[in-house]
């Protein structure tokens, strides 16, 4: 921030004018509070303007520092030195300090522009800053033609830059501008153009990682980067994000929770320390407390710095932080004894932390470091002064281990949780004595009341712009002044082109420094190239047109059918040094912005070049500032001038290009895609049609259709069924290879299948690919090639599900699935803060889609065949992201073992379950569950199928049978050969497996009862004679009241006692046998379902 100003000659001839209300003093938040009224003010509103005090104070000092400062405001003489005495008293002797100039009662409304014209105008360099119109029309009143002469007539070169601020600012979002002021006041000082450019609290890409959750008097802001490649030139744009973010959607006065996940990044000690100043830096720019309540930095490659850094954000947070995350890092004894510290000698004895009828400690993760003798260092902790309390929250086979949220410790709670603290991975590389001394300092440190991290400071380093340069290649132009004659004019002969106004020809008098030939690209600022149209740039021109105005000129055939490029204006390093994540949207968001403009976008470290005709180019690079400020907040506008470079390119021709609107109107129409054969979707956008055209494709797919999922063979038992058989017992050998992804547009799909590809996973995604056809063949080829692959489609109904279901039982892969359950709104607001997505782009009609997916959505069910993972959350999906991977890599070495030794069960792809099976078993088990579900349902599917329907007899007959007619009452199923022996089903399986069918279950008349939608097909095998029926009816049948009627016919002899008196059916072999062939626990306790002694017998051996 102390940069001096690099293009500008000197700081004497710069000068900053500030405006004085909603500038400065937030006047309007004031005058909404009722502070101006009179009376003492609230303690929380003294606190917030003592924040912006120090906010306006740094600004005050930079800007002093690379020039004057004047006052200019249109309130009354005395209101600036009485306002500052009542609300700002800390900046009123600064304030005294410098030139103020008032608005006089009779003062005309031109005041301002004539004080900016009488104090101003010795200045070479202008800078005016306030939230008005009126200081930016009396800025650009400076750079009037008229005003560019001297008092003698000298030639002027005052450079004026305008810089708007929010109208009508609160006073947080004013802490907030001051603060982006600070950090682009040297950037924007090697700024060489006269342009404008506004400071507003904008969304940034940064948004879409910030989560906000609202309760009662405080509101929570989760910041989730982990794993994003985060770099230490992100964190500036990382954290002035947060600071708009809060601006934006937080109120003020309520209290602010930050939580923090920035693990598993590039991070190096230094930035650890900048960004952990910044999130301290929060508490002191709110009205309302801000407190941070977790911090997750494991896995990047920070040291003591950062932990000195949260030492002293520990020690000044009245609040207790929660959760601190530093494993697999670089810290070392000194900054793991400054932390602890910080925690054990706390001013507010904050650690352990007061939680409703309990006390818990700090949880912190410190293991996989460089910290030598951990065990030393902690008992010397344990001592005077410190006194640490440490408990290492050992996990526990049997009983509850300690968790971030409970100790379980009784008594004597301890400050701390740390958990493997004594795995560190260098033991050796400091003795005893130094850990001493650490100790020594942090204590020191904190006795003393102020711990603080290396140089002590809070803010920000302002990197800063990369060096302006022209390229090599790039067309020759040049800056010459217009010479305009009062009666002769400036002796000019121009026509149109698509670069600006050419030279024909030039006159001797008043005399240019021109040539025929010349294309005049630039006047004053005001861009003239870009197939304009003769009336456009007659007005462009004329706009600027005055003596002493300056030109940017090129030779006509330098620049003509050459590739744009434009120098980018970031601060810091070049963009292959930025966030992995952020490089990979901006490109892809480039593409967006190229494809709506009629461009070919390249990006490169330190610039981009469009290739395309003029007016593209011109679209485009007008474009390009947005995108860049959308993704880098703190990006210097406007940008440097571009240039033209190469040798001519095809692309850029300006023969096929009309000086005209319509391109642009054309490319808008050609980027609406035409209405579909039903005329419903005119109006909507590509990407809508895309996504309306997903579902249009699935809405053909019927049960019958598909070939992906093929029923059960019949009922003619497991010896000539050739099928896969799963009975409950059983698990499956097939690798897991295949990962669904389910879940509404914007809830978070691409960014997960994203991070699965960064693993090794091929992603499946229809926005790619065109349509399902293509997404099946692209996913059997990958598994025929053993990878694994990730599904990123919405895939909101059981029959796109069953595809892919389909798709893996062909190449021998079992499937799970994440179900991303983001509530509908918060879909919706990440797509409204989306700058630009292939098939979501950020505009109110996303929402029509989002809405039309959740009224289409069946919850997926593992009854379906595959494991299940429902996620809410982000911690949801990391869990879930976890236990995959590892059950993936699990099942392929099962299924190389599976593959060498023979199935002991005997059935084609089933094993008995052993003891040495996934380190997640219950995952194992669930996928069991799943498939076996699926078995028994696709069985039941096809029982109630047209293909087995015409043959039944007897599964029509009891249809048409009252009480129900239609309906089939479940114990029918259950007596089936199939669903009783081989898959040994019970109600409860069979209820579970028609979760997700299209088959309708209702309970009814004390039993379930199960129905298809469609009619009952044609019997093609009449119904034995009765009193011929074969013998397995009449054992279904058989009872005291007879073989036939329908009363009879709803007793389940299979499963219900028996009536006749000492007898019992067997739930296992369905014989009748006597009371005493059963055992006493098996008639009390299983009196429901008894089985016999004999089969029990043959169970256990």
């Amino acid at each position: 921030m102390c940069n001096v100003i690099a293009s500008w000659e000197c700081c004497q001839e710069t000068c900053f004018v500030f405006d004085w209300d909603d500038t400065i003093l937030p006047t309007s938040w004031l005058e909404r509070i009722h502070a101006l009224a009179g009376g003492p003010l609230r303690p929380e509103v003294q606190r917030q303007l003592a924040s912006l005090c120090s906010a306006v104070t740094q600004t005050l000092q930079i800007a002093s520092t690379l020039g004057n400062i004047v006052i200019i405001t249109n309130s009354a003489p005395g209101w600036v030195d009485q306002s500052c005495q009542i609300f700002m008293p800390q900046i009123l002797q600064q304030i005294r300090s410098y030139p103020i100039y008032a608005k006089p009662m009779h003062a005309p409304l031109t005041f301002k522009i004539t004080t900016f014209r009488r104090e101003c105008k010795k200045f070479s360099n202008l800078i005016s800053i306030g939230d008005g119109d009126a200081e930016r029309a009396a800025s650009l009143r400076l750079q009037a033609p008229s005003e560019r002469r001297g008092p003698l007539g000298e030639e002027s070169r005052q450079r004026v830059k305008s810089v708007k601020l929010v109208e009508l600012p609160t006073c947080q979002q004013l802490i907030v501008q001051h603060e982006m002021l600070q950090a682009k006041a040297s950037l924007e000082s090697q700024v060489q153009d006269d342009e404008d450019w506004q400071e507003h609290c904008l969304p940034t890409w940064w948004d879409r990682h910030c989560q906000l959750q609202h309760t009662y008097g405080s509101s929570t802001l989760s910041v989730r980067v982990k794993a994003l490649g985060l770099q230490e030139s992100d964190v500036q744009s990382l954290l002035l994000a947060m600071s708009a973010f809060c601006a934006r959607c937080v109120d003020p006065t309520v209290e602010l929770v930050l939580e923090l996940d920035a693990s598993e990044n590039d991070l190096s000690d230094e930035a650890g320390a900048i960004l952990v100043s910044g999130l301290q830096g929060f508490g002191k720019r709110r009205q309302g407390h801000a407190r941070l309540r977790v911090l997750k930095l494991h896995k990047n490659q920070v040291g003591d710095a950062t932990c000195q850094k949260i030492a002293s954000l520990v020690w000044h947070q009245k609040q207790a932080v929660e959760e601190i995350h530093l494993s697999h890092n670089e810290v070392r004894q000194k900054g793991m004894a400054a932390l602890l510290v910080a925690l054990a000698l706390h001013p507010q004895k904050a650690y352990p932390r007061a939680a409703p009828g309990e006390e818990v400690p700090c949880w912190v993760r410190l293991e996989h470091n460089q910290v030598s003798h951990a065990e030393y260092l902690l008992n010397m902790l344990s001592q005077d002064p410190t006194k640490l309390r440490t408990c290492l929250a050992p996990r526990r086979d049997r009983g509850p281990s300690c968790t971030s949220f409970r100790c379980q410790a009784v008594e004597n709670v301890a400050h701390v949780h740390l958990y493997c603290v004594d795995k560190q991975d260098d033991m050796q590389s400091e003795t005893k004595k130094h850990a001493q001394a650490a100790l020594q300092e942090a204590v020191g440190d904190c006795l003393q009341g102020h711990p603080r991290g290396p140089g002590g400071g809070d803010t920000l380093k302002t990197k800063c712009l990369p060096p302006l340069r022209t390229p090599s290649d790039a067309a020759e132009c040049r800056l010459v002044e217009l010479n305009v004659d009062p009666d002769n004019g400036a002796g000019l002969d121009l026509s149109e082109g698509h670069y600006g106004f050419v030279v024909d020809a030039v006159e001797a008098e008043p005399g240019q420094q021109l040539s025929p030939g010349d294309v005049l690209l630039e006047i004053d600022g005001v861009q003239l190239w870009g197939g304009l149209g003769l009336e456009r740039l007659g007005e462009a021109f004329g706009s600027r047109f005055a003596d002493g105005a300056r030109l940017r000129v090129a030779r006509a055939d330098a620049v003509q059918g050459r590739a744009l490029w434009q120098q980018l204006s970031i601060p810091g390093p070049s963009l292959s040094s930025r966030c992995e994540n952020l490089r990979e949207s901006l490109g892809q968001d480039l593409a967006i912005m190229s494809q709506q403009c009629g461009v070919q976008a390249k990006l490169e470290d330190d610039g981009v070049w469009l290739r395309g005709p003029p007016q593209q180019q011109r679209w485009a690079a007008e474009e390009l500032p947005r995108l860049l400020a959308f993704y880098f907040p703190e990006t210097s506008l406007p940008f440097p001038s571009c240039h033209w470079r190469g040798d001519p390119d095809e692309l850029c021709r300006t023969e096929i290009e009309p000086t005209s609107e319509e391109p642009r109107d054309k490319m808008r129409e050609e980027l609406r895609l035409g209405e579909l054969s039903d005329g419903s979707f005119a109006e909507l956008s590509s990407w809508e049609k895309l996504l309306r055209g997903q579902w249009c494709e699935d809405d053909d797919i019927f049960d019958e259709d598909l070939p992906v999922e093929p029923l059960e063979a019949p009922d003619d038992g497991p010896d000539v069924f050739e099928g896969q058989v799963l009975a409950p017992e059983a698990h499956v050998s097939d690798p897991l290879r295949v990962l669904m992804l389910v879940g509404l547009p914007g809830s978070g799909k691409s960014t997960l299948a994203a991070r699965m590809h960064r693993v090794g996973w091929v992603v499946i995604n229809q926005d790619t690919l065109g349509d399902r056809k293509k997404c099946v063949t692209t996913a059997i080829d990958a598994l025929s090639s053993g990878q694994k692959v990730v599904i990123d489609r919405c895939n909101v109904t059981r029959l796109q599900r069953r595809v892919w279901l389909g798709v893996a039982d062909e190449n021998q892969a079992s499937v799970a699935c994440i179900w991303l359950d983001v509530p509908e709104e918060e879909c919706g607001d990440r797509v409204l803060r989306r700058f630009g997505h292939k098939t979501l782009p950020a505009n109110d009609s996303s929402l029509e889609v989002i809405s039309a997916f959740q009224d289409r959505m069946e919850a997926p069910m593992e009854a379906e065949g595959f494991v299940l993972w429902h996620a809410r959350d982000d911690g949801d999906v990391d869990e879930a992201v976890a236990e995959i991977l590892e059950l993936a890599e699990n099942s392929e070495a099962q299924a190389a073992e599976t593959a060498a030794a023979p199935s002991p069960t005997g059935y084609p792809k089933a094993a008995r379950c052993g003891d040495d099976g996934f380190a997640y078993k219950a995952v194992q088990r669930r996928g069991v569950r799943a498939l076996y579900l699926r078995a028994v349902r696709r069985q039941i599917e096809y029982y109630l199928s047209d293909k087995n329907l015409k043959q039944d007899w007897f599964f029509q007959e009891k249809i048409v049978e009252e009480p129900e007619p239609g309906w089939l009452e479940m114990r029918w199923i259950l007596s089936c050969p199939r669903i009783r022996d081989v898959h040994c089903a019970s109600l409860v399986d069979v209820l579970e497996a028609l979760g997700p069918s299209t088959l309708k279950v209702k309970a009814c008349s004390g039993t379930h009862w199960v129905r298809r939608k469609k009619l009952l097909p044609q019997l093609k095998e009449g119904r034995p004679v009765r009193g011929q029926e074969p013998e397995w009816y009449v054992r279904l049948h058989a009872g005291p009241r007879g073989p036939a009627g329908p009363e009879q016919d709803r007793v389940d002899a299979a499963c219900a006692p028996d009536s006749e008196e000492g007898c019992q059916a067997c739930a296992a072999c369905h014989r009748r046998k006597p009371r005493e062939d059963f055992s006493k626990a098996q008639l009390t306790k299983h009196r429901r379902s008894p089985t016999c002694k004999e089969c029990l017998l043959a169970a256990a051996s």
